[in-house]
This record gives C-alpha cells, sequence and structure tokens, in this order.
C-alpha cells in the first residue's frame, strides 16, 4: 500500500493504515522495489499527487494470466506539473508575457490545473497576438496573455516541470489503472 501524506519508505507497506510499526509507504517507486511477481500494489488517492516517473520492467512486474501484477488507484495523480514564479512572468509586448523554463522541451502550461489554449507557431517564427488566455511555446520562452486588466499573478498557471508517466517494459500480465498522469 502507497499512501503519499501519511505513508513512510521505512515501513513494509503490506497494510494501507498505521498499525504498530507498520503502514503504508510514502513512494509507489519504494513499492515497486519491493514488489514481487504477482503482487498488487494500492496506490491512494490523497489532495497531493506523485511526483514520479514509473518503471515496470522484466519479471518481478510481471504475473499470470490468473494472477496479474496490478498497479491500481482511484484517481490518484502523477503530476510533473510545478507552479510558474509569479516574479519569473516578464511583460513581453501586446499584452503579452513570458516565462523562460528551466527543460526546454516538450512544453505545456496548464492553467488551473487543467491545459490552457495552445498557438501552434511554426519553428522560426515570432510569437503571434495572443487572444486572452491562450499561449505559445517559440524560441525557449512560454508566451501567455491574460485576459484585459490582468496579470499572470492573477491566475494559478503551471508548467511542466518534471517527467512523470508509466513505462512498462518486457513485463506480462500486467494491469495498471486509475491513474491520472498530467505534465
Amino acid at each position: 500500500f502507497v499512501n503519499n501524506t501519511t505513508g513512510d519508505d521505512r515501513r513494509s507497506g503490506t497494510t494501507d493504515e498505521l498499525t504498530g510499526g507498520d503502514g503504508p509507504l510514502r513512494s509507489i517507486t519504494r513499492a515497486l522495489r519491493a514488489a514481487e511477481f504477482g503482487d498488487r500494489i494500492v496506490v491512494a488517492k490523497t489532495k497531493k499527487p506523485y511526483h514520479e516517473s514509473l518503471s515496470l520492467q522484466a519479471g518481478r512486474h510481471s504475473g499470470t494470466v490468473d494472477r496479474p501484477f496490478r498497479l491500481v488507484s482511484n484517481g490518484a495523480g502523477l503530476d510533473g506539473t510545478r507552479e510558474v514564479p509569479v516574479l519569473q512572468w516578464a511583460y513581453y509586448d501586446q499584452g503579452a508575457y513570458r516565462y523562460r523554463p528551466r527543460s526546454l522541451t516538450r512544453q505545456i502550461l496548464f492553467l488551473d490545473g487543467k491545459p490552457a489554449k495552445r498557438v501552434s507557431v511554426e519553428k522560426g517564427k515570432q510569437p503571434p497576438k495572443l487572444e486572452a488566455l491562450q499561449w505559445c511555446w517559440v524560441g525557449g520562452y512560454i508566451y501567455f496573455r491574460p485576459e484585459k486588466g490582468k496579470t499572470p499573478a492573477d491566475y494559478v498557471l503551471a508548467h511542466t516541470y518534471l517527467r512523470v508517466g508509466i513505462t512498462i517494459y518486457e513485463t506480462q500480465h500486467v494491469l495498471v489503472s486509475g491513474f491520472v498522469v498530467q505534465g
């Protein structure tokens, strides 16, 4: 069992409640290291997302038709986003602001936890005139235009920051269910 708010990676994870010296693990990665053929890992949905990239590999993370290896959740989030620091936004032009993220690949801008409306720009072109709440990715910068009379500080804006996801490699009879993966 895994719970990123009440868990502790020094425990065994054999129960979802704190009992004696045992209870859930804190990280899914630790649970995967402890898992064996045909095991079931149950990940608790909490208010806090998990910031992990998961890899299920070979025999240890495999099962049989009758006893599959299972990684299950009831909507737990694997989230690679991070809020854009408000002071990092710089005014650009025509009501738009820009921010240069640490990672210069595969960016997505999230507005209130959901992908914002993206405007595609051809390589080598300048940022277009954006409409309110639109964004684009040009020359290593995220450009965003807030609504009239507002600044980026008036929104919860996050971007792709950490690599998260689930990789399944050379396994058999695996069931992964219930996760929300973003960013």
